[in-house]
């Protein structure tokens, strides 16, 4: 024990702060009877108890503190400390604590992809229900808009509704997202708190390995059996503007569910 740090019961005000070894000569300097060869924490204590009943010697410890060395010296160090911890002083001295990370980020994104594309391929059945999903979607909406006519009544209002249920469709079907998300969340708390990776390397990660494997693969799908069933125009540019249309909605719901995930608690 190198310091000994002393409170009264009584307004918790410190009556010595210093080494131990001094302690039996500063209290006899303030008049205590101290026997020879005791222990410190037994003096320490029987002062305490005799101060917390006597408001007077309680008073005469806190004076004597108040005006003793001890404080001044405790004083000067935390003006020290504070000196030392000054804005200014941190400023001049950041480059020596600076922290790098132990890997970069693109090692941690090939890291993460691996781990991802292993979870992926350990649930096939979510693969394989999302492009059932939206082989069946295409189909459905192939056969209620089949080959609509191209005038302007009632054609317009036709294809501005094959246009809405085609978006609703695939938002729709990008449900699917919630609940790997949830059951990974505590993961992901557990890992980013924990510094073992950045949070935006998490996300790249699961964008490329996840969320691309599972919507691209689909939206392809849904574009190639409604475009041509639906009577669009039989272009390579509008194949490819529509295709980039509905890969876009299938982000947006992915984003949207991904948003659920993280807000919900409990699922």
């Amino acid at each position: 024990m190198n310091c000994l740090h002393k409170l009264s019961q009584k307004g918790r005000q410190c009556i010595y702060q210093g080494p131990p070894g001094n302690v039996a000569s500063y209290l006899q300097a303030q008049g205590f009877e101290i026997p020879p060869n005791n222990n410190i924490a037994d003096i320490a204590l029987d002062v305490s108890i005799e101060a917390n009943e006597n408001d007077e010697i309680l008073k005469n410890l806190c004076t004597a503190y108040m005006n003793s060395p001890m404080r001044k010296n405790v004083l000067d160090m935390l003006t020290n400390q504070n000196d030392m911890i000054s804005s200014t002083n941190v400023e001049n001295h950041q480059h020596l604590y600076e922290i790098n990370a132990a890997r970069s980020g693109i090692r941690e994104i090939f890291y993460l992809s691996q781990r991802t594309l292993r979870v992926v391929r350990r649930r096939p059945t979510l693969a394989f229900a999302q492009i059932s999903v939206s082989v069946i979607l295409g189909l459905l909406v192939g056969t209620v808009f089949f080959d609509l006519e191209k005038t302007t009544d009632p054609g317009v209002s036709n294809r501005l509704g094959r246009c809405f249920f085609l978006i609703i469709a695939q938002i729709f079907s990008t449900m699917t997202a919630i609940e790997p998300f949830i059951k990974e969340r505590s993961l992901f708390i557990h890992e980013t708190e924990g510094g073992y990776y950045r949070i935006w390397a998490f996300f790249i990660a699961k964008l490329l390995c996840d969320i691309l494997p599972l919507r691209v693969i689909p939206s392809m799908l849904f574009a190639l059996i409604t475009y041509f069933m639906t009577g669009f125009a039989r272009t390579a540019s509008q194949f490819f503007i529509f295709l980039l249309a509905i890969f876009i909605a299938n982000m947006f719901g992915s984003a949207i569910c991904f948003f659920a995930a993280a807000s919900i608690g409990v699922f």
